[in-house]
């Protein structure tokens, strides 16, 4: 690693994350243990974000980027709108009337 990219992520605002891993109970062995710390590490996006931070990106991949977010945030919006619906007319058509 780079000076450059360390005094890059100094800079940059890091959020903490702790990821610990014990021996014992269902980890019986080293093997097990280093698995379950990558895992978790993947899990909390802990290498994606450091690769995201030593990448440089332009003004107008940050745009592009963002602009997709928005879109899959609306399209999921409407997504789960439309599933609310059909679960909410399912429910009125099992209901019995008195």
């Amino acid at each position: 690693m780079s000076a450059r990219s360390v005094k890059k992520l100094r800079k940059s605002k890091v959020s903490a994350v702790n990821v610990s891993v014990k021996l014992g109970g269902r980890i019986r062995n080293s093997d097990q243990l280093i698995r379950k710390f990558i895992r978790k590490c993947k899990e909390e996006g802990i290498v994606r974000e450091y690769k995201k931070k030593l990448l440089h990106e332009t003004k107008g991949q940050k745009k592009r980027r963002k602009k997709s977010e928005g879109k899959r945030r609306a399209q999921k919006k409407i997504e789960d709108a439309k599933s609310n619906k059909t679960n909410a007319k399912s429910k009125t058509k099992t209901r019995k009337k008195k």
